[in-house]
């Protein structure tokens, strides 16, 4: 579902986050052993009921980095 990420305070510092990361850890286009076959993109979206601005490709090792307040949604791995 889209949504927009939560920031999150330092109890320490008082400070807050401002980016959220995504490190993508498997590779569906090519796990084959899972049996997926695709699927799991992350999308960027112009608002939560808006149009699709990009879509993000999962690939194992991808560090993805964008602001909280960006909406997106992540699409189903295909199986």
């Amino acid at each position: 579902a889209p949504h927009t990420d939560l920031s999150r305070r330092d109890w320490r510092t008082g400070r807050r986050t401002t980016h959220t990361f995504i490190l993508y850890l498997k590779d569906p286009a090519r796990d084959i052993a899972d049996g997926a076959h695709g699927g799991g993109e992350t999308v960027l979206l112009e608002s939560l009921k808006g149009d699709d601005l990009a879509k993000v490709t999962p690939i194992r090792g991808r560090l993805f980095v964008f602001p909280h307040d960006c909406p997106h949604k992540a699409l189903p791995v295909e199986q």
